[in-house]
Formats: structure tokens, C-alpha cells, sequence
């Protein structure tokens, strides 16, 4: 369905025969809090070409490329600006639109373009640099390990019921990488009857099953009690398995084992508890 509305989205833009000369200026940067990125120009994006011309359909692409823009990458996010004239220009503005972060991993450049749809395609007008971010498994990693909070694990609940509450925020991947602060929207899980759970991360909400445990499980390299929640989406495939290491009756440290077509993955975090 994304690639058809991307293909009707094209359809829909209008080509230029000639060349824009579009020129940035001020300050054209991005922000990503999953699943959303944010587009906020602080000064103007303009066509200089001559008066009574007016350009191709103009976007805006974040693009995360393992050598230097331009060159081959991955699209993570898009802005249709639209067309302007000839002598006029886009002002300051701040958008946010859908991020596909996918499972990239690697040491990556990323560059903000902006480019024309023209009769033969869509080609580059303008670009800004803005240095390089490591990404692993889709997540923005810091480079620096995430330590495990040292607090005495406590018996976790005997058992979970309707109405209680978790809030998961990640904060490591599996290896206890730190994942860069406010790239991740926290995950909010309501439990819901008998066997069910809402799950609503960044305001978006699915309904799993849910079953609940108390059993053994390892931190800082000893056995611990834990209480583990298994979550199986009733509208999608995969399933969580959050592993909940209580520290106070209403706050710990969780381990979530994300199991899917596409490969799944494990994150840590802290989580809250009523």
C-alpha cells in the first residue's frame, strides 16, 4: 500500500523541462522521534531562476548514505514542497512526516535534499550535509555502553490484572549499546480483560494477547525472580516477550525479545510499573 501511494504521489507531481536553480539558505535540519521525522527550515528555500518560470514539483528527502552525498543510500523520509516561481521561495516551516528506518545498520552520512521532478525524473537541485549517525538493527546508537541500573531485583508480581500499567523506554540494544535519547518513542502497554493487552507506542494502538509469568531469569550475572509478559498482536505477525526485573514495586529494567518475519531484534530499557 506505501508503494501505490507513493506511485499516485508521483503521478501527481507536476515535471519541469528545465533546470531550477534552487538555493538553501538559514538552516534546513531533521529530527526523528519513531516512527516520525521532522523537516524545520530556519530561513528560506528559493528559485532564483528568472521571473515568469516556474519549477517542477520540489521535495525534500532525508537520505542516509554510506559514502558522502550524492550517492546510493536509503530514503528515510519525505516533504512535498510543491512549485515556485521563478524569483519567490519557501519560508520557514516545520513538518513532520513518517520515518522508515527499516533494519539499517552502519557508520551513515546524512544529507537533506531537496529535488525537482522534471520530464526526466526526479534529479537533485540543493543538498545540506548533516554528519554522520551510527545506526544498528534501525536503532540511532551513541557509541557509548548503557549501564545496567545496580539495584537489588525484588519479587516481581504474583500476577497482572486489567487496568495495570507498563511504560517500556529503550535505552540499550542487545548488546548494551546506548541508543541515542529521543530517537525512540516509549512503548505503553494497558492490560485489558483476561488475556489481553493495548499496546500504544507514539500514539498508534494494537491489541495483543497477553500471558503472564513469574519465573527465573539472569542479571549481572545472577539468577534473579522475574515476571515475564508474553505479547502476541492479534492483527499483525510476531510476538514480544518483555522480561520485567522489578527494582521497586513499580519500576525496573526490562529486556524485550521482538520476534518477526523480518528477524525481530532485543532491546533494553527501563520501565514503570502501576
Amino acid at each position: 500500500m506505501k508503494t501505490l501511494l507513493r506511485v499516485l504521489a508521483a503521478a501527481l507531481c507536476i515535471a519541469s523541462a528545465g533546470a531550477a536553480n534552487i538555493v538553501i539558505s538559514g538552516t534546513l535540519s531533521w529530527k526523528i522521534f519513531q516512527p516520525d521525522c521532522t523537516f524545520k527550515l530556519d530561513g528560506a528555500i528559493a528559485n532564483l531562476s528568472p521571473s515568469g518560470t516556474t519549477s517542477g514539483t520540489l521535495k525534500l528527502i532525508l537520505w542516509a548514505t554510506p559514502a558522502e552525498f550524492p550517492s546510493k543510500g536509503y530514503a528515510l523520509a519525505e516533504h512535498t514542497l510543491g512549485q515556485v516561481d521563478g524569483g519567490y521561495q519557501f519560508n520557514s516551516f516545520t513538518k513532520t512526516v513518517p520515518v522508515y528506518l527499516q533494519k539499517i545498520t552502519g557508520n551513515l552520512n546524512f544529507t537533506i535534499a531537496v529535488l525537482e521532478y522534471t520530464t526526466a525524473g526526479w534529479l537533485n537541485r540543493a543538498y545540506v550535509t548533516t554528519g554522520k549517525k551510527k545506526l544498528e538493527n534501525g536503532d540511532f546508537i551513541t557509541g557509548q555502553p548503557w549501564i545496567i541500573p545496580i539495584k537489588p531485583v525484588i519479587d516481581p508480581p504474583a500476577k497482572m490484572v486489567a487496568d495495570n500499567k507498563l511504560t517500556l523506554a529503550v535505552t540499550a540494544n542487545e548488546d548494551l549499546n546506548a541508543i541515542t535519547p529521543g530517537t525512540r518513542a516509549k512503548t505503553r502497554i494497558t492490560l485489558v480483560g483476561k488475556n489481553k493487552a493495548t499496546v500504544s507506542i507514539a500514539g498508534e494502538d494494537s491489541t495483543s494477547s497477553r500471558k503472564y509469568t513469574v519465573t527465573t531469569g539472569t542479571l549481572y550475572q545472577k539468577k534473579v525472580p522475574v515476571g515475564r509478559l508474553y505479547l502476541d498482536p492479534l492483527d499483525t505477525t510476531g510476538s514480544s516477550t518483555v522480561t520485567l526485573y522489578f527494582q521497586s514495586t513499580k519500576s525496573g529494567v526490562f529486556k524485550n525479545v521482538e520476534e518477526n518475519p523480518q528477524g525481530g531484534g532485543t532491546t533494553w530499557g527501563t520501565f514503570t510499573f502501576k
